[in-house]
Parts: C-alpha cells; sequence; structure tokens
C-alpha cells in the first residue's frame, strides 16, 4: 500500500472472506449488532475539541464518521438508503 492507502485503510483493505456459511454470517451480524454500543463506549467522554479532531490531514472528524455511518451502512450494505432498505435492514438485525 502506498503512504496515502495507509492513512486512509488504518486497519488494511476489505478482504472478504472466501466462504460465507452461517457461522461466519452469524458472526458478523453480531459484529455489526454490537457496533453501536461500542461506538458509543468508545467516544463517550470525549471532548468536543476531541471528537472534531481528523484521524489524518483531510479526514474525518470522529463526530463525523459517529454521525454518518448509521446512515452510509444501509447504503453500503444495499445500495440504498432508501426508507424500505432501512426498515428491511433494521429487521434483518
Amino acid at each position: 500500500m502506498t503512504e496515502l492507502d495507509d492513512l486512509r485503510f488504518p486497519i488494511g483493505r476489505f478482504n472478504p472472506p472466501a466462504s460465507n456459511d452461517a457461522s461466519i454470517r452469524g458472526a458478523q451480524i453480531e459484529t455489526l449488532r454490537m457496533l453501536p454500543e461500542r461506538l458509543r463506549g468508545a467516544v463517550n467522554g470525549l471532548s468536543d475539541a476531541q471528537l472534531d479532531t481528523p484521524y489524518r490531514e483531510g479526514g474525518w472528524t470522529v463526530r463525523q464518521v459517529c454521525t454518518t455511518w448509521p446512515t452510509a451502512t444501509p447504503t453500503a450494505m444495499y445500495g440504498s438508503s432508501s426508507p424500505s432498505r432501512r426498515l428491511a435492514h433494521n429487521q434483518a438485525l
């Protein structure tokens, strides 16, 4: 990866699993289910200055990531953030 890639993808680019059986999907669903709670815990107690600090030059702030993630997830998963898609997403979890 280039230096910019290192900054854009601090944990690396996504590599999908070779297989996607029910146990893997179950673990992935559990990870998504726990994400809001873990995210709240991670930012709880941060000051406004910390929330408004970008993780890299030109990058998003913690606040931007935290407020965008809930609306971006249905789009990433389903290619749409329409209300019917969001409803399907919420019912699936």
